[in-house]
């Protein structure tokens, strides 16, 4: 299947902040969706607030040189998952009728990766895992990481994630893998934001994260290399 292009874009709206140095968008979790993009004062922001707004698209696309609209009823806004004091750092806002795809977000270098079909109808690279430098990763995705490899089998791994048994792990760790080779946050993927998931594409894009198919053709290397008479 070909990749849409929708010429998307989605917008992040930080609130009650003056001039965002590089140390506050690292603690507000963004700093590597928003990294070489103009930050753009916004006096009347979401709720009247002033803030600073970022455009986020593709690497091709030509960055407005005017402040984005913040507070248009076209767009969606949904709030991070991160707080501060019981409220959300920032709010991420996109138009439901050009939801951005992966041609509108990927970065400049994708890792290695495996194409997957999306519920959005279009092809995404979700990056192996084992792929990502250690800055991208951290203990507790490789162990899940390794967890789902011992799977093996995808038809086993489907009805565990039927069953909800790897269903907040898979999310994290797709999450992941998609946000190493586009600016998409966690907040945006599911059923509220860019659409990208039901059960059967959850397990593929962890399948293909993990790299299961290439752990099968280690495994069945190992078992064939050790079996008796061949040592």
């Amino acid at each position: 299947m070909s990749t849409k292009t929708n010429d998307g874009h989605y917008l992040i709206f930080v609130p009650d902040v003056v001039n965002p140095t590089a140390e506050q968008l690292t603690a507000l979790g963004i700093a590597d969706l928003v990294a070489g993009l103009p930050a753009h004062p916004i006096e009347r922001g979401l709720g009247c607030r002033p803030g600073y707004a970022f455009v986020v698209q593709g690497v091709d696309a030509p960055q407005p040189t005017e402040p984005p609209e913040v507070s248009t009823v076209k767009t969606n806004w949904l709030p991070s998952s991160k707080t501060s004091k019981g409220k959300p750092v920032c709010w991420f806002g996109f138009d439901a009728e050009t939801r951005p795809g992966p041609e509108d977000l990927r970065r400049a270098k994708l890792f290695e990766s495996t194409s997957v079909n999306l519920c959005d109808g279009n092809e995404w690279q979700v990056a192996l895992i084992d792929c990502l430098p250690a800055a991208q990763k951290d203990s507790t995705l490789t162990m899940l990481c390794e967890e789902i490899q011992s799977a093996l089998s995808l038809r086993g791994f489907k009805s565990q994630i039927k069953g909800h048994t790897y269903i907040c792990g898979s999310r994290t760790l797709v999450c992941a893998a998609l946000r190493a080779n586009y600016r998409v946050p966690r907040e945006l993927v599911g059923s509220e934001g860019l659409r990208l998931f039901d059960f059967d594409t959850l397990a593929m894009a962890t399948v293909a994260g993990c790299g299961i198919k290439r752990a099968i053709q280690k495994y069945e290397y190992k078992r064939h290399t050790t079996a008796p008479g061949l040592n």
